[in-house]
Parts: structure tokens; C-alpha cells; sequence
């Protein structure tokens, strides 16, 4: 009797219960599995996530917060900061909030002893593992919720008060609403399947490296119990530990055959990649942050670890943090008198995964300089540069005038205003940097001059175009139905024989010298335009206005004449030969059109009209 009790006792040390799932059962089952996972501290799919958030955690400092006089909040030293820091003599903050996170995470509950010095003053705390304390109540009074805690670290019970003890919970558990509630009570099977797979591993390893086998002798052959065991020992020493692989000589007919399934038929990776996607999940956590398989596969498919550490935050370690700041709020910083006006939170501006890419932040204040709503000194100040007088500036573009509320004249009325006048940070900041520009008088008068060059330039250019084109067309014309005339009566006519009678280069070079010449005049007349509106008197150096008359001359490759005439020539060919046309028939059909140089368009005065709006356009962008 007495070694089934100590059994029991060092089982439940060993591999203690967490209080609040005594009598865990899953649907349709009746397995304990929480008896056999314990308290999962040798699960490593428990483990593995959790330890992830104890090593991270700490990263994140505590404070107290002080709203003043001027409504401003500001971080403020305090005792209970210090108590924290330096919880007793054997450990620091990190390892007591590494332990309670393990409690929390794991169990739903984590608690903290207060141990009182002079002056029933809080002068040390204490972690307690989860599953060694209870919250209680007295037996003679039913109604009242939680009077004291039960405190077993072995087989002695201690008693201590409930202002004693700071306890975490994780919301409450409707089976025992003094206790929180378990993260992964509702996974326990997920934790106990990942267990059973990676002991199965772990046992074929052990044994043989082969799942296990049937040993038998032919049907001729018996053999006696002393001989089975034999074989079973000697199989065994043949094929275990460093002797896997080894041959092994059987000195009569036998049959060895598999028993049970091998690992690949178990499917055993498949199976752990659900237990740890679903822990991962109860958790708050994506799986790849933790290193797990299933989850790095988001990362080959546009999830960056960046933004799953980001997730992990704000999924698990965000919501923690405030829970926990709450906790010491209402049952421990009330240990040092009159504390409403303080807030306890945790502060992350330090927390790597949380801070702004340098990347970003520097294109983000290098548009707000260049938009001239920051200024080159705050952007010199955010990166750490020094600065100087000269960078208290906004930068601007050129050509715009500042306009302050005097010169903007009356709202326009479709802008409505607001019903209130509260401003975001980011609102206040822009109406204290914005300013109103308008262009100046001069770039009025000059767009307008240009507009009015453009206007008659077009023209001009699209008549020159028309002409050209016109002329194109009947040499096309003329060449193709002399073309089809020499040939005889049964020919098969080919469009790409029509072509090469055809000299491109000719026609080429006549568009480019009517390029280069519309080109010029535009040059030249807006070049006049800038220096009478700005009181300029510059000229272009030559190198720069052959580059502008060469870009003309580039710019005619852009109609591609040679396939525009060949695709309108096949046409025509091919719907007389829909028709049925003889080669004469066909000569009569060319010498009736007159869109070979229109390219798609249904004419060339579509073509023309749409080149020469483009080309005067770029002639005078660049020239400007």
C-alpha cells in the first residue's frame, strides 16, 4: 500500500496535473489524455512555441504611467517597478516573467507570492508553479468566491491570504470560475497524438531501426520456446543499435514478415504538422516564427517572417502584456497607497520586431520632405544627423508661391467641414506645414502661348503628314498594281513580292526630313516662348538641338511604314481572293485604294491627325 501511495506522490512531481483539468475528457472519448500529457513541460510541441514567447517577452519593459498637469502622460520610477526588477535575492524580472508566462501560457493561471517585511510592506515575490497552488473558499461559506489559496508544494499545506497572492488567469473556466482557462485543454489530444508519433520514431530507432516483425519457421519446421527466444535475441543483437544493416544467416527456411504499420504508411509527418499547427493556433501564434515545418510553408508563398513575427505580437504577446499590466495594477501596485492616477502598461518602442524598417522610414521622410510638409531638419533629427540653420526649411517646387488664409479667398462649398473640430496628430501636422500654392502669372501667360504654338503647329504638321502620306499611298499604289499586271493570268500573287519592289528607305527618308523640319520650328518658337516669359535670353548649344532634331528623325521608326503597308497590301489581296478575283480583277481592286499608308486607321487623314497631336506634344516637352 504504502509504495502505491509513494509511486503516486512522486508521479504527480514528476509529471504534475494542472488543478484546473482534473477530470479532462474530450468528446466521445473516454481517454484521460490530460493524465497522460501531464503537464506538458516534456512535450516539445508545447515547448517549443512556449519557450518562444518566454525568450521574447522580455524584450518589452514595464512601466508606470503618470498622466501630469498638462494631460500629458510620461513614464515614472516607482517602488513596485523596482520590486519587480529585482524580484528576491535568487532571480531577476526576466526569469520571473519567463516563468509565469510559462503558467500562462500552458495552464491559464500563474501566480505570484507576496512575501511582507516592516511594515507589512511588499519586499519580495515569489513564482509558484501552477498546478502546487489552489484558489479556495471556506466549506461553511459556499457563496463566497475566493477567500484564500491553498498553497502544497510537497505534502505540507500553507495557507495565504488572497491579497498575498497575485493571480493570473486567462479569462475565467466555466468549470471552475476561480481558475482561468486553459489555452490547451481544447488541443490535448493534438499534444498527446504529436507525443505517441515522435515516442513510435523513437522506439523503432531504439529497437531496430525497422518497425517491428513476425519471426517464423517454414511449415516443415518447429521449434521450442528455449529456440524462439534464441532467434529473437540473436535478430535482435544483429540488427540493433550500431549493428543495423548487418546480414544475418538463418540456418533453416523462415519467414519474417512486418507487424503493424511502418512510419511511412503511418504518415507521421502529416500528422505532427496538424498538432503543431493546431497548438500554434491555441496559442496565438503562426507556426513558422517558431521554426515548426508546417508553418514555413506560408513562407513560400508571400508571407515574409517579418510580418509572421509582426502576427505573433499582436496575436499572443500584445494581448498578454495587457492582461498582465491590468493583473498588477488591481493586485499589486494597490500594495503602495493611492495609486489612480498611475497606470500600469508595458512599453514596446524598444521591441526590434515591432519598430518601423529603416527602409521605410526613410522613404517615408523623404516624401515628406520632398511633398514640403517636414522639414529638412526633422528629417535630419529622425535619422540622427546633425543639424544646422540652414535646415529649418520646407522644400518646395519651383514655381509656386505660398498663399496664407488672407489670399485663399472663400472655401469652395462643396468642401464640408467637419461637425467637431477634434484633429488627429497627423491633421494638426499637416495644417500647421501646408500651405496654398497657386502657379504664378507668367506660367499662365506661358501655357497659354504654348497651347496657342501647339494649335497652329498641328495644323502645319498635319497637313505636311497628309501630303506625305497621300503620296506614299500612290506609290504604293502604282508599284503594286504594276506589279500584278506582269504577272500571269494563273499566278498566285504574293504580297511579299510587292514589297520588295518597294524602296522603304526612300519613303523613310522623306518622313524623317518632314519630322526634323516640324521638329525645328517648334524648337525654335518655343525656346522663344521661355526666355519672353521668364526675361531669359538663352539659347540651346548645338549639341542639344541636333539631339532634339535627331529625336525626330528616331521617332519615324515608330510608324513602322514597311508593316503597316504590307499588312493593308495582304488585305486586299486576301478579300479578292475571297471573291474569287482574277489577277486583273485583283489590279482593278489596288488601283481603287487608297489606305495602304493609313496603317490601321481607315484613312490618312486619321493617321495624320493623330501622329502630328503626339509629336507636337514631345517637341515641345523636350525642347522646354
Amino acid at each position: 500500500m504504502f509504495k502505491t501511495i509513494k509511486k503516486i506522490f512522486v508521479k504527480e512531481i514528476e509529471q504534475p496535473r494542472p488543478p484546473n483539468t482534473a477530470f479532462l475528457m474530450m468528446p466521445n472519448s473516454k481517454v484521460d489524455y490530460q493524465r497522460k500529457v501531464g503537464a506538458g513541460l516534456r512535450s516539445n510541441v508545447i515547448m517549443s512555441p512556449v519557450q518562444w514567447v518566454m525568450r521574447t517577452f522580455p524584450e518589452s519593459r514595464l512601466v508606470i504611467e503618470r498622466t501630469n498637469a498638462d494631460d500629458e502622460a510620461e513614464f515614472i520610477e516607482h517602488e513596485m517597478l523596482d520590486l519587480i526588477d529585482k524580484p528576491n535575492e535568487f532571480y531577476t524580472y526576466e526569469t520571473l516573467i519567463m516563468a509565469t508566462l510559462l503558467s500562462w501560457n500552458t495552464s491559464g493561471n500563474a501566480y505570484w507570492l507576496k512575501i511582507r517585511g516592516n511594515g507589512n510592506q511588499v519586499s519580495e515575490l515569489w513564482y509558484v508553479p501552477h498546478w502546487m497552488i489552489t484558489p479556495k473558499s471556506e466549506k461553511n461559506n459556499p457563496r463566497s468566491y475566493i477567500d484564500y489559496y491553498e498553497y502544497k508544494p510537497v505534502s505540507e499545506v500553507y495557507r495565504y491570504e488572497v491579497n498575498d497572492v497575485v493571480h493570473f488567469r486567462f479569462g475565467l473556466d466555466p468549470e471552475n470560475i476561480r481558475l482561468g482557462l486553459s489555452p490547451l485543454n481544447a488541443v490535448i489530444r493534438e499534444i498527446y497524438t504529436d507525443d505517441e508519433a515522435s515516442n513510435f520514431s523513437a522506439a523503432i530507432l531504439r529497437n531496430m531501426g525497422v518497425p517491428g516483425v513476425v519471426i517464423s519457421p517454414d511449415a516443415e519446421m518447429t521449434i521450442d520456446t528455449e529456440a524462439a527466444l534464441e532467434i529473437k535475441e540473436k535478430f535482435k543483437e544483429m540488427f540493433s543499435g550500431d549493428n543495423r544493416g548487418e546480414a544475418m544467416v538463418m540456418t533453416g527456411k523462415t519467414k519474417i514478415e512486418t507487424f503493424g504499420f511502418n512510419p511511412q504508411q503511418l504518415k507521421l509527418g502529416d500528422i505532427r504538422d496538424i498538432s503543431e499547427e493546431r497548438v500554434c493556433a491555441a496559442l496565438g501564434l503562426p507556426a513558422a516564427v517558431v521554426g515548426f515545418g508546417s508553418g514555413l510553408q506560408q513562407t513560400k508563398v508571400g508571407a515574409t517572417m517579418e510580418a509572421l513575427i509582426s502576427l505573433a505580437w499582436s496575436g499572443n504577446l500584445i494581448p498578454t502584456q495587457r492582461i498582465l499590466a491590468k493583473v498588477l495594477q488591481n493586485q499589486l501596485l494597490t500594495d503602495y497607497g493611492d495609486t489612480e492616477d498611475l497606470k500600469v502598461k508595458f512599453d514596446n518602442s524598444e521591441v526590434l520586431a515591432l519598430g518601423e524598417n529603416k527602409n521605410d522610414r526613410i522613404a517615408r521622410l523623404d516624401m515628406g520632405v520632398r511633398s514640403g510638409w517636414v522639414k529638412v531638419s526633422e528629417a535630419r533629427a529622425a535619422e540622427g544627423l546633425p543639424v544646422e540653420a540652414e535646415d529649418e526649411v520646407y522644400l518646395r517646387p519651383f514655381g509656386f508661391d505660398e498663399l496664407g488664409s488672407e489670399g485663399m479667398g472663400e472655401p469652395e462649398k462643396s468642401i464640408k467641414k467637419k461637425d467637431d473640430d477634434t484633429k488627429t496628430l497627423f491633421e494638426e501636422r499637416i495644417a500647421d506645414t501646408a500651405q496654398v500654392v497657386r502657379p504664378k502669372r507668367w506660367q499662365y501667360r506661358l501655357a497659354r502661348e504654348l497651347e496657342a504654338d501647339a494649335q497652329y503647329y498641328l495644323k502645319r504638321f498635319r497637313s505636311g503628314l497628309i501630303k506625305k502620306l497621300t503620296e506614299i499611298n500612290d506609290v504604293v499604289r502604282d508599284a503594286a498594281v504594276k506589279f500584278i499586271n506582269s504577272k500571269q493570268a494563273e499566278s498566285e500573287i504574293d504580297a511579299d513580292e510587292i514589297i520588295e519592289n518597294l524602296d522603304f528607305i526612300v519613303i523613310d527618308n522623306g518622313l524623317k526630313e518632314l519630322y526634323k523640319a516640324n521638329y525645328k520650328r517648334i524648337m525654335s518658337a518655343t525656346i522663344k516662348r521661355v526666355n519672353g516669359a521668364m526675361e531669359l535670353g538663352i539659347s540651346l548649344p548645338d549639341f542639344r538641338q541636333n539631339e532634339i532634331l535627331a529625336e525626330g528623325g528616331k521617332r519615324v521608326g515608330l510608324l513602322d511604314m514597311e508593316s503597316g503597308v504590307r499588312d493593308n497590301i495582304y488585305k486586299v489581296l486576301e478579300e479578292g481572293r475571297t471573291q474569287g478575283e482574277s489577277v486583273a480583277q485583283l489590279a482593278r481592286r489596288l488601283s481603287d485604294m487608297d489606305g495602304f499608308s493609313a496603317g490601321r486607321f481607315n484613312d490618312v487623314r486619321t493617321r495624320a491627325q493623330l501622329i502630328a497631336r503626339t509629336e507636337v506634344g514631345h517637341a515641345q516637352n523636350i525642347s522646354a
